[in-house]
């Protein structure tokens, strides 16, 4: 049977992996971050999973959020397979903390700092005031004029956390207290008094910044004026301080006051001091008041007594007397005067007239003697003073006159003399005025006068004069008449000249021992037995013979001058070259002869003469004479023999077309002109000559020099010759700076310019290098020497402008450059197209946060890409870093004065004074300190910084960790409250250990031990009985000073009297049954028995009464005490 197969197709499908899914989007949100993914293939399902190789099927929402930053990953599957993971990096955005603030209170209207904190690390903190953000930062200052509540919120990449309040609370501050201030006279007890206008303050009293007590009033003992502190205080607030002062005006010391006299009635004049500065004095006649001041003054006429007592502030001295005596005046005293001639001794006298009276002598009101007479050594007169002097009282003054005459000064004779026999005058003079002069001859008197004239004398005589004045005399003096010799007259010889000069003349005497004198006219002009004048003209002179004065008769001399003739006139001849010549010659001279010289050699005499044949120059000399004189000066004459100038030589020229040739020519002979000839035309003269030609043209040339030419002209020729073919190139452009190639064509050679940029001006291409658009020209030249010129024009464009603006808010200065370390700026280049930056940005605009001083560039390209840089250089200044100069860092709560400082000269101080502390100097914004009241005790943290000169704001502020020690609060640590009076060794005591002890103890109280400023005890012994209240108060270890002192209040308890309230005070010797009884209840009864008694009940400590019995007669004193 045959086999059937039958066969069914089988499809199988091989599925494969899937692919990872793509990145999902991100939307990123304040913490969390959702995640989009896409729609994935059909027969997939794209899967969230936590790790790379997750199988979870649990979550497959087209959305994911995330919480917290890290990888999350997708996976597809297609029911078989699972795809690779796309793994997706998530960060979420953090929501900060919630941010810690502190409520913060101050005193008064003023700048409250709040600080806040976030536990979330990089989170801003911002405040706001109502909904409006008014800062952001740690801390937040805000100037408040009442309590307010602000809200804070932490800030973190576009994350704000939820809000916290924080309130700044601004308590009252007290008004200024009023204050009245009292004095008191000596020291003592005062009442100062204070109030305040607001209600519920109280008044704080210190002195200094030591606290004294609370109240309207205060009353301190006081030995010197003193000034306390007051304050109104409310709620840990304080006013300003006021001053309320007592003034202890010291009792001024009594008055010193001198008794005083005066000579016979009329004003006195009292005088008193006080040792106490400022105190017034006060006079009186007995008690009824007079004056104030030093002194007092009085008409008296008779002896009278004052008091006198010292006034300070109201307080008075103890009285001082003081005596005004008057005295009798003596009578003035009789005297008599005296004179002598000169200086001496003189006797002056004085009888005195009051008896009992003495004489006083008086050079003005210097005493020099006392008595009858008085004898002075003068030197000149002179008036003295005498008064009568008794019991201190002087007369009035009488003048006494010792006289001193002149004696007259010696005269000044002048002696005389005559020239032989004759009369001579003679004179004499004094200095003394009035004086007159008398003449003797011998002792013979002559005359008075100043002057004296002999008789007739043949020989020398001498004469006497004197001085007279007053009848007085001065000495001799001796005056001569001198008689001299006359000399005889001189004998002369004369003399001749030709023209003007010097002339000899001489003269001679025959008196021995004479000299010569010579006289033109009146005036002597030589003395000599010669004398040689110059002269010009024929001149006269007179000639005396001089002995001792005296003068011969004159005689005369004559210097003769003849005159010079006039110099020759010649004015030469000349030829050319070598021959004779014929000169001429004149003389202005009538009669004068002409001398022709060839050196010193005489050629003829005449006014003519003719050379012989000469080659070169020669010149001769011409002199005049007449009457044996000749001229002063020389003539001359030249025979000038001029050059024929040598051929002149030509040079040949050529030039290049038509225009002007310049022909010149040489000539070896000096001096010579070149003339110029076209052909025998003259054209010109002069070394070279120009002419406009078309063609080639010849010249002739000659030499010629004074009137002579040369031999032989010369032939110059001017060529004419065709322009070379000249190129400079196609006109080319170029940035500033740059270069290019130009290029000349035409020539053997070429000269470019201007030379300005070009490599060279020589060569046919040179490389040019213009600063701006130039059209440089080249003049080419060929083999000929012929130029041409051609232009080309480089045309420079500029390069761009390039600059740099600055755009910051940092500094002093808005966009000066000039920044604080990490502030962003922006700077902005313009001037082209496309921008470089030297950090490698490319567009104009680049932000930058420097944080040191930086150099930034900037190239800048135009659209004829020609491109320049710019560099700006952006100053940064460092943020300051404030420190405290100056601190209180510990301190006593309610300390006032502490001043924090930080560096001076800076601005926008931002000071944080933390709660408990109030700022009572300083602490602005313009002030480097504060000074801080500390009005609550723990740890504070005050904070300052501040913007610099720069105008950079410190990052952050500069803290004084400051800790404030609460003030200690003494107490009793052992007391006796309740003691008996005058009972002793009562012991007080407070904690041990401290310093600055302030006992008080109350009237009544005297300490035995201790109570000193060292001891925490005190030992009293209470005298007084009543209440009592002992202080004490005191500084601890931290320097701090109780506020309020500890009080013991003490009850000392009035000792009992005993007193009998029964007694036998009258009873018979033996009687029995005598009861004695004093107060009951009392205990440490005491009874004393006097000898004769005997007790016969009761009389013990505990009993109020005795009984006793009298065993002998007498008085008896029985006590009890108890």
């Amino acid at each position: 049977m045959p086999l059937l197969f039958l066969l069914f197709p089988v499809f199988v499908y091989a599925q494969s992996v899937p692919s990872a899914p793509p990145q999902p989007t991100q939307t990123q949100y304040c913490g969390y971050t959702t995640l989009t993914r896409g729609v994935a293939p059909k027969g997939e399902t794209y899967y969230w999973q936590t790790s790379s190789t997750g199988t979870s099927t649990s979550n497959s929402s087209s959305t994911y959020d995330v919480t917290t930053s890290g990888n999350v990953y997708l996976r597809s599957y297609n029911g078989t397979y699972w795809s690779s993971a796309t793994t997706i990096s998530v960060t979420v955005k953090t929501v900060p903390a919630v941010p810690v603030a502190n409520d913060e209170t101050r005193c008064g209207t003023g700048e409250i700092t709040f600080t806040a904190t976030c536990a979330t690390s990089g989170a801003t903190i911002k405040w706001y005031n109502g909904g409006v953000e008014s800062g952001s930062g740690s801390t937040f200052s805000d100037l408040l004029p009442s309590t307010c509540t602000y809200t804070v919120k932490s800030y973190l990449n576009g994350c704000y956390s939820a809000a916290d309040n924080v309130t700044g609370y601004v308590k009252t501050v007290p008004a200024n207290p009023s204050t009245s201030s009292t004095s008191r006279c000596g020291a003592g007890t005062l009442t100062l008094a204070a109030s305040t206008t607001t209600s519920g303050a109280d008044i704080q009293w210190y002195d200094g910044a030591t606290y004294l007590t609370t109240g309207t009033s205060y009353a301190p003992t006081l030995s010197s004026t003193k000034t306390y502190t007051v304050k109104s205080h409310l709620n840990g607030c304080y006013s300003s301080d006021r001053t309320a002062t007592g003034t202890i005006n010291p009792i001024p010391n009594a008055p010193v006051a001198n008794d005083i006299f005066r000579c016979d009635g009329g004003a006195v004049t009292l005088t008193a001091t006080c040792s106490t500065s400022g105190a017034t004095i006060k006079w009186y006649d007995g008690s009824t008041y007079l004056a104030d001041g030093t002194s007092y003054g009085d008409l008296l006429t008779a002896t009278k007594s004052y008091n006198v007592k010292s006034y300070l502030n109201g307080c008075y001295s103890l009285a001082d007397a003081v005596t005004a005596e008057i005295r009798t005046i003596p009578t003035v005293p009789n005297a008599t005067g005296a004179s002598r001639c000169g200086s001496g001794s003189i006797s002056l006298s004085a009888t005195p007239v009051t008896a009992g009276s003495e004489v006083k002598w008086y050079d003005g009101t210097t005493l020099l003697q006392t008595g009858n007479t008085y004898a002075p050594n003068v030197t000149a007169t002179k008036t003295y003073t005498v008064k009568a002097h008794l019991n201190s009282c002087y007369s009035t003054a009488r003048d006494v006159t010792a006289t001193v005459k002149t004696v007259p000064a010696n005269p000044v004779g002048v002696s005389g003399e005559n020239c032989g026999t004759g009369t001579v005058s003679l004179s004499a003079s004094t200095t003394t005025s009035g004086a007159t002069i008398q003449w003797y001859d011998g002792i013979t008197y002559l005359t008075s006068g100043n002057s004296y004239t002999t008789s007739n004398l043949a020989s020398t005589k001498s004469y006497i004069s004197k001085a007279y004045l007053d009848g007085c005399y001065s000495a001799d003096v001796n005056v001569t008449a001198t008689i001299k010799t006359v000399p005889n007259t001189p004998t002369t010889v004369g003399d001749a000249i030709c023209g003007t000069g010097l002339v000899p003349l001489s003269a001679t005497t025959t008196t021995s021992g004479a000299s010569i004198v010579w006289y033109q006219g009146s005036t002597q002009v030589a003395t000599g037995a010669t004398y040689t004048p110059s002269v010009s003209s024929t001149t006269t002179y007179s000639v005396k013979s001089l002995l001792s004065g005296c003068y011969s008769s004159a005689t005369n001399v004559t210097a003769t001058v003849k005159p010079l003739p006039e110099a020759p006139v010649s004015s030469g001849n000349w030829r050319c070259g070598t021959g004779t010549l014929s000169l001429t010659a004149t003389c202005a001279t009538s009669g004068a002869a002409i001398q022709w010289y060839d050196g010193a050699t005489l050629k003829n005499t005449g006014t003519t003469y003719t050379t012989p044949s000469l080659s070169a120059d020669k010149t001769y000399t011409l002199i005049s004479e007449k009457d044996g004189c000749q001229s002063l000066t020389n003539g001359s004459s030249l025979a000038d023999i001029r050059v024929v100038p040598a051929n002149p030589v030509a040079t040949d020229v050529a030039r290049c077309s038509s225009g002007t040739v310049s022909l010149s020519a040489t000539c070896a002979t000096s001096g010579a002109t070149i003339k110029w000839y076209n052909g025998t035309t003259f054209l010109a003269d002069g070394t070279s000559y120009d002419d406009l030609i078309s063609t080639t043209q010849s010249y002739n040339v000659k030499s010629y020099l004074n009137g002579c030419y040369s031999s032989s002209a010369d032939v110059a020729t001017a060529t004419v010759n065709a322009l070379p073919n000249a190129n400079a190139g196609a006109d080319q452009s170029v940035c500033s700076g740059s270069s290019k190639t130009l290029t000349g064509t035409g020539g053997t050679s070429y000269l470019w310019s201007p030379a300005t940029g070009l490599s060279s001006t020589t060569a046919a291409s040179p490389t040019a290098s213009p600063t701006a658009t130039t059209t440089y020209t080249v003049t080419v030249t060929d083999a000929n020497g012929c130029s041409k010129s051609d232009n080309v024009v480089i045309t420079v464009n500029a390069l761009p402008s390039a600059s740099i603006a600055v755009s910051e808010t940092s500094g002093l200065t808005n966009n000066d450059g000039t920044t604080c370390s990490g502030a962003s700026l922006t700077l902005t280049a313009s001037g082209g197209a496309t921008y470089l930056w030297s950090t490698g940005q490319s567009t104009s605009s680049a932000v930058f946060s420097p944080t040191t001083t930086t150099a930034y560039t900037v190239t800048v390209t135009d659209a004829n890409l020609c491109a320049s840089s710019a560099t700006r250089n952006i100053t940064v200044n460092a943020l300051p870093t404030p420190t405290f100069t100056a601190q209180a860092t510990s301190v006593c709560n309610n300390s006032t004065g502490n001043v924090y400082t930080t560096q001076a000269s800076k601005s926008s101080y931002v000071w944080v004074i933390p709660a408990g502390g109030t700022v009572t100097s300083g602490g602005t914004s313009t002030s480097n300190a504060a000074t801080v009241t500390w009005t609550t005790a723990g740890s504070k943290a005050l904070t300052v910084k501040y913007t610099d000169a720069n105008g950079c704001t410190a990052a952050t502020p500069a803290t004084s960790n400051v800790t404030v020690n609460a003030l200690p609060t003494p107490t009793f640590t052992a007391q006796a409250t309740s003691v008996c009076n005058n009972s002793t060794g009562n012991v007080y005591t407070t904690q041990a250990s401290k310093s600055s002890y302030v006992w008080v103890i109350p009237a009544g109280g005297t300490v035995t031990s201790g109570g000193t400023s060292t001891s925490n005890a005190a030992t009293v012994t209470w005298t007084t009985a009543g209440s009592k209240a002992l202080t004490v108060k005191y500084t601890d270890a931290n320097g701090c000073t109780a506020a309020a002192p500890a009080t013991s209040n003490v009850t000392v308890n009035a000792l009992p009297t005993p007193t009998f309230t029964a007694q036998a005070t009258s009873v018979c010797n033996n009687s029995t049954g005598n009861v004695y009884t004093t107060q009951a209840s009392k205990s440490s009864y005491v009874w004393v028995i006097p000898a004769g008694g005997t007790v016969t009940s009761g009389g013990t400590t505990t009993s109020n009464t005795a009984t006793i019995t009298w065993g002998s007669s007498g008085s008896k004193a029985l006590t009890v005490n108890y």
